[in-house]
């Protein structure tokens, strides 16, 4: 018994590719190809850290950076604001560092948070600064000519709020960094 394709396919069949560039660089259209499909993943913001007095301060994170392949541009996400609080004799709960976002994943970087503790005036509470935002995400349909050199751009990450003391004022993780992927017919 034979196997029938259907439909049959045609002697102009193309096959579909897909790639992700992690790296800045230059892609060189292969062979055949007249269109990209490409999507562009800006980085996250770094998040924003919690600080339990004015003596070490709290510090933002930093915004992401724009990722850019020929037309088609995606922003970097907003920062993570801080939180700081104004009583210094509040400190000493709880704490965390803010978690990184994963590499090339275009998410915002976590906030840190302190717990501050009921001593003299102060009332017991938690401080949570904000979380990084995530990049943008744009596509577009771009027309290119075989053999094309096209330089692209991927947004560095935003950077997590630093600590001077982490015992006071832990640290914001940093965002992902930013992806393009590309889908063609060849």
């Amino acid at each position: 018994m034979g196997i029938a394709t259907f439909p049959a396919a045609s002697a102009s069949s193309k096959t579909r590719f897909f790639q992700s560039l992690t790296s800045s660089g230059s892609f060189t259209v292969p062979a055949t190809v007249t269109s990209l499909n490409v999507t562009c993943i800006g980085s996250g913001g770094g998040g924003g850290g919690a600080g339990s007095y004015n003596n070490l301060p709290a510090v933002d994170g930093s915004a992401g950076n724009t990722t850019t392949f020929s037309t088609v541009s995606a922003s970097g996400g907003a920062a993570g604001l801080k939180v700081q609080s104004t009583n210094e004799d509040g400190y000493g709960g709880p704490k965390r560092v803010g978690t990184a976002a994963p590499v090339n994943s275009g998410l915002g970087g976590g906030a840190s948070f302190i717990a501050m503790q009921a001593v003299s005036t102060f009332i017991a509470g938690t401080l949570f600064a904000g979380d990084g935002q995530p990049g943008q995400i744009l596509s577009g349909i771009i027309t290119v000519t075989p053999g094309q050199v096209i330089s692209y751009t991927i947004g560095a990450a935003g950077a997590g709020a630093t600590s001077a003391n982490a015992t006071y004022a832990p640290a914001g993780g940093n965002g992902g960094s930013g992806r393009i992927d590309i889908e063609y017919w060849a």
